[in-house]
């Protein structure tokens, strides 16, 4: 299996100056198993992210923050649901 797009983004209802822009740098999946290929077994997988925060203020002295930040987690699904 290949990720061919990953896009991250978070809401705010926080007004301000500034655009605030995420940047997927890094990700990975890990499946314990071939989810097309098994019936109704337990599918568990691990995932990773790495993202690049742009801060972008609206003003021409002040310069962009650049963050990048990590997380990883992980999924239980208790049947295929790709297969009838």
């Amino acid at each position: 299996m290949k990720i061919l797009h990953i896009d991250y983004n978070k809401l705010s209802d926080a007004i301000n100056d500034c655009e605030i822009r995420y940047e997927v740098i890094e990700s990975s999946v890990n499946l314990n198993k071939n989810p097309f290929s098994v019936k109704k077994q337990k599918l568990v997988g691990n995932y990773y992210l790495k993202v690049k925060k742009i801060i972008d203020y609206n003003w021409f002295w002040k310069k962009d923050k650049v963050d990048i930040f990590s997380f990883k987690g992980r999924f239980e699904c208790g049947k295929n649901m790709w297969l009838p």
